[in-house]
């Protein structure tokens, strides 16, 4: 008897298929047939297994014109029975590396009408021991769990490190339009050799999410920032508020402090603008590793690599206060400022108590620092001009007055050994005891 053409077609497919996803050889050939489709673009090497089960690849390598993705010691395990049930349940999917790289695109991606699944999901281990996404983002010991009926997606178990820092959390996903967010991570670890921990929730649909951070070690505080990661800005608004900052706990030599540090930021433009404060609980004299700062307030607007400060409010002790404004450009902070009852007594406690008024200016950069200043009160003038440039003061000029007395001089001084210098000037009936807590003279 003759058997059916079509019979027969159908018996010799089915068998290809089978032997394509069910043995070694098949896996080979399906790797060919892929790289081949890739039109050079995909690298499969050394794929071991079978489609069906357990299958192992020492290297993926994607190359295109925006996007760059390897992978290294690829391991998936799965049980295509559970297909049957409408379920895909995977035991392990891993790999001992992954890098992306994409070219950054200017046109931000739509937001997703849902994030469904046509059948329930079941990932028992995802790993990674190494990510990186181009030069922004490295992490290590990537691990967590993926469970989802279709609809909701739940990862739980997460937690990878970067640097000194350790971060672990869950989150849930509800894929219905409109998709919707929730949750939750602890980060611990070391930043600048200090312990630190602070803890995180978010919340909303993904269009615009709102984060929560409060940190509890290291700095208190707490953030509190609206994310939109589908618009042109990534954030709508952030208010920061931080507080109990000693800067010399933070570098060694900084003066001692009590920091308030409060921040209302939005996006405009290709930058931010907003507002910020700082307040110093514990203000004191410059000479007794102190911060002679009580209040600063302040505008800014900073656009790409520049920086705009347009109002600049300072309260010092004493009284004193300190108005104007500041810019930031090519790594130099340019500060524009007038001064009003400065009391030096209060900058360092040696020197008398004044009330001097007048302008500042100040250019503070990596490689040179300038300072004039221009002041006066009843009984005192103070009028200086000095840089900071390759180790090396330069003094164009510093007058000091009192009355009678006088101090006119010039020069320079280099840091560096056998620190050179030299100095012209004139003293006019000088007492030091006019400008300070010291012996008449």
């Amino acid at each position: 008897m003759r058997r059916h053409p079509l019979r027969l077609a159908l018996i010799f497919f089915a068998a290809a298929i089978a032997w394509l996803v069910g043995s070694d050889s098949g896996l080979q050939a399906l790797v060919r047939l892929a790289e081949k489709a890739g039109a050079g673009q995909l690298c499969i090497e050394r794929a071991n297994g079978r489609l069906l089960g357990k299958l192992d690849i020492a290297r993926v390598h994607w190359q295109g014109t925006d996007l760059h993705v390897e992978a290294t010691q690829i391991r998936l395990d799965w049980s295509p029975s559970a297909l049957f049930r409408g379920e895909l349940r995977i035991a392990e999917l891993s790999a001992a590396s992954l890098h992306v790289d994409s070219a950054p695109s200017q046109v931000p991606s739509p937001a997703p009408g849902e994030l469904q699944l046509p059948l329930a999901l079941e990932v028992e281990r995802i790993a990674i021991g190494n990510l990186s996404y181009g030069n922004a983002f490295t992490a290590h010991g990537l691990e967590g769990r993926l469970s989802s009926d279709g609809q909701r997606h739940r990862i739980d178990g997460f937690r990878f490190g970067t640097g000194n820092i350790a971060i672990a959390g869950g989150a849930v996903l509800n894929g219905a339009a409109p998709p919707s967010l929730e949750a939750s991570a602890e980060i611990s670890g070391q930043f600048e050799q200090k312990s630190l921990a602070m803890s995180l929730t978010a919340s909303g649909p993904l269009e615009r999410i709102a984060l929560a951070a409060k940190a509890s070690e290291g700095i208190a505080g707490h953030a509190e920032v609206v994310l939109t990661p589908f618009a042109e800005a990534a954030f709508a608004s952030a208010r920061i508020q931080l507080e109990g900052i000693d800067p010399a706990n933070w570098q060694a030599g900084a003066p001692q402090a009590r920091l308030g540090i409060t921040a209302d930021l939005q996006p405009q433009g290709n930058g931010i603008i907003g507002s910020f404060g700082l307040s110093n609980q514990q203000p004191g004299a410059a000479d007794r590793q102190k911060l002679p700062l009580v209040t600063l307030a302040g505008s800014v607007n900073w656009q790409g690599s520049e920086a705009t400060f347009p109002t600049l409010h300072a309260t010092l002790p004493g009284k004193g206060e300190l108005d104007g404004k500041g810019e930031w450009r090519d790594g130099t902070l340019d500060l524009v400022l007038t001064a009003n009852r400065l009391d030096a007594g209060q900058i360092a406690s040696m020197l008398r108590s004044t009330r001097l008024s007048g302008p500042l200016r100040a250019q503070i950069g990596a490689e040179r620092q300038e300072l004039k200043v221009d002041l006066k009160d009843s009984r005192f003038s103070l009028l200086v001009e000095v840089s900071l440039e390759n180790e090396r003061i330069d003094l164009p000029r510093l007058l000091l007055s009192a009355g009678d007395t006088r101090l006119s001089a010039k020069g320079g001084f280099d840091l560096k050994a056998p620190r050179d210098f030299a100095v012209e000037g004139e003293l006019r009936d000088f007492d030091p005891s006019r400008f300070a807590k010291v012996p008449t003279a």
